[in-house]
Order: C-alpha cells, then structure tokens, then sequence
C-alpha cells in the first residue's frame, strides 16, 4: 500500500472516494450544494423562513455552499423571523408533563 493512500478508522483498509453512477467523484461541495437545492426545491409553509436564510446566505456566498450550509445550520440553532414576505407561522405553547408532579419527588 502506498503512503498516499488513506485508511479508514475501523478496519485500516484503503479509504475509497465515494463516486456517481458516472464515475464524477462525490465532493463536500457537491454534497453541501445538492442539500441547499433539495431545501430550497420545498414547499411546506413552516420552512419557509429557512428557504429564504438560504437564498440570502447564497447572495452572500454564491460560489461557497459549504460556507452557506454550515452559516445556516449555525443560525438553525437560532430561532427564525418570517421572511419579509410571509405572515409568522402560529406557534404552539408548550406543554406540560403528562403527569402532575408532587414536591415530593412522588407521582400522583
């Protein structure tokens, strides 16, 4: 084996790089493209908001969708405003315990 050759973690055999069905090799960016276009291609109603962080990451970084993806999933953490466009998605409260609790530590 060639020192050039990587070695996967669990069995130290030669790492192969992931391909198509064409024989294009499979990149990171390719990968982080095709997830930008599969969110941007849906329709439901509640996504919206992250649809249009996308498409305003992308007008930032047109050419770096691996920096587009990663901004966006660190702002998923962060909770969405509605686009400009769109009415805000009515949230749900949050409820309570299926259970009322004592200050005992016991259930009822």
């Amino acid at each position: 084996m060639s020192s050039q050759q990587q070695l996967t973690a669990l069995n130290d055999t030669p790492a192969s790089r992931p391909e198509r069905d064409n024989g294009t090799p499979v990149t990171l960016e390719l990968q982080a493209e095709e997830i930008i276009q599969t969110i941007l291609s849906g329709t439901d109603p509640a996504a919206a908001p992250a649809r249009h962080r996308l498409r305003s990451l992308l007008a930032v970084h047109p050419d770096d969708h691996i920096t587009v993806l990663r901004d966006h999933l660190i702002q998923a953490r962060a909770p969405l405003p509605p686009p400009p466009d769109l009415p805000a998605v009515k949230q749900h409260p949050e409820t309570g315990p299926p259970f009322p609790a004592t200050t005992d530590g016991a259930q009822s």
